[in-house]
Parts: structure tokens; sequence; C-alpha cells
């Protein structure tokens, strides 16, 4: 009964002790629905099961990447019904297109009544300064007009816009002509709350530009992402890698030999 009471007062003092922010803010989260996300959920069936083996809950969504270019707050809506506002602290231009975002996230009432109850503690204003997170970088595509290709702005050739040669530079002899420059942006973003033990992602589904993949990180399963050269099997931890490394890889093997299954069904209705 102690414990119960402790947790609601840390619920109660949560919502008491923080600015208030309106709701109307804008959303960085666009939702996805209906016919767009059943047509993208099937063309980009075997590329998004890749993204999803790291996911506890998900969703599909296209990113209000334009909030990120200005110093406004501006509202997030996350997995769990948990909704955050955003504030930035910088936001860094670096050559070819890419930007860095970085700031904290001020959750809403309801965020910081849940993330009390969870945690067990009070969630006070000093206490989400230190342990929420926000770090997003946005990258600017080209498209071509005449078969859809893309190329980030930084692979663009060099004869367009720049005068000395470009590291990892690409489609040297394709026509400017056929692209439109700055056609989309990508965002790749981190969201930490510590309190309650959650991260989320960002991520942009690779074949279907530009639409994103926001998701609640699997924290055993992302592990792998994290992996750098061989895994020392002599301690326990280590034979824990090893069993995750090898639960990836035969997920990999499975989900290839399906996506070939179906490439030659599809040629063979041909």
């Amino acid at each position: 009964m102690k414990r119960f009471q402790y947790r609601f007062l840390c619920c109660l003092l949560a919502i008491s002790c923080f600015p208030s922010y309106g709701q109307e803010l804008e959303d960085l989260i666009i939702p996805v629905q209906g016919a767009d996300l059943a047509a993208i959920e099937k063309s980009s069936e075997f590329s998004l099961r890749r993204k999803l083996y790291f996911a506890k809950e998900s969703r599909i969504v296209k990113i209000n990447d334009a909030l990120l270019y200005t110093k406004q707050k501006f509202k997030v809506s996350l997995p769990g019904n948990i909704v955050v506002f955003a504030e930035p602290i910088t936001i860094e231009e670096a050559p070819f297109g890419i930007i860095t975002w970085r700031g904290i996230l001020v959750p809403s009432d309801s965020a910081r009544f849940e993330i009390a109850r969870q945690s067990g503690k009070p969630v006070t204003e000093k206490f989400y300064r230190q342990v929420f997170g926000f770090l997003a970088t946005i990258t600017e595509w080209d498209r071509s007009n005449l078969t859809g290709a893309v190329r980030p702005v930084m692979y663009r050739p060099v004869s367009v816009s720049f005068d000395r040669p470009l590291p990892n530079a690409v489609d040297a002899n394709t026509e400017w002509s056929d692209f439109e420059p700055n056609a989309f942006r990508t965002v790749s973003a981190k969201i930490t709350i510590p309190a309650i033990n959650k991260t989320f992602r960002i991520e942009s589904l690779e074949d279907n530009m530009p639409y994103h993949l926001l998701y609640e990180e699997n924290e055993v399963r992302y592990s792998v992402r994290r992996f750098d050269g061989p895994i020392d099997e002599s301690t326990p931890e280590g034979k824990r890698d090893k069993e995750r490394q090898l639960a990836y890889e035969a997920f990999l093997r499975k989900l290839e030999k399906e996506e070939n299954e179906r490439k030659a069904a599809a040629e063979n209705n041909e």
C-alpha cells in the first residue's frame, strides 16, 4: 500500500512541477494510414522486416522535417502513447546537405505521469533535463525525374556546383538535368528516455523514401548492431553476444531465402 501511495505521489509531482506546453505545437511525426500504408508495407516487405527485427512497437510515418531546421519547439508523438515536446539546443549544418539537430525533450502531462508510474521516481524539471536526449541527422536527396533513382546531395557530380573533387563521389557520368535537386529529406534520429529504459529510433525506408519507420528499440536485439570485430566467447557475456549474433544471422538467411523465392515466383508468372 505504501509503495502504491509513493508512486501515486511521484505522478502528482511529475505533473505539477513542469512548465506547460501547448498541445497546438506542430508534430514532427505525420501518421501514414489506409491505402498508402498498405502499399508501403507490401512494397517494402523485406526491408521493413529487417528493421522490425530490432523493434518492439513501431509505425510507418512521414517526418515533418522542416521543424528540424528552425529553433522553434515542436511535439513528438512516440509509440506507446508517449507525447514529448522537443526544445532545440544546437542546429549544425555540415557541407553537402547534412544537418544535425540536438535538443532535449519535455514530457507532456500524460508522458510524465507514465514515466513516474514506471520508474517510481518523481520526474522533476532537473531530472528530465538530465535523462532526456534527442539527436537527429537530416540528409537531403536528389531524385531523377526519368528513372526515380536517388542520390544524397553529397554525391552530386562535381561539375554541377563544386570546384573540387568530392570524396566518394558517384554518378559522375549522370546528366544533372535528369535530377530534381533537394527533392526530399530523410531523418535518422535517436530519442532516449533512460528513466523508463526506453530508446526510440527513426530510420528511413530505403526503398520507399521519404517514408520512415518510428520504433521503440528492442535493446537485446539491437545490441548486435554494436558488435565490432570478433566476439570473445570465453566469457558469459561473450557467449551471450555470440548467441545473439548467430540468431540475427539465421534470421537474415531465412529472410533472404524468402525474398529470393518471392522474386523467382514473380519472374515465373511473367
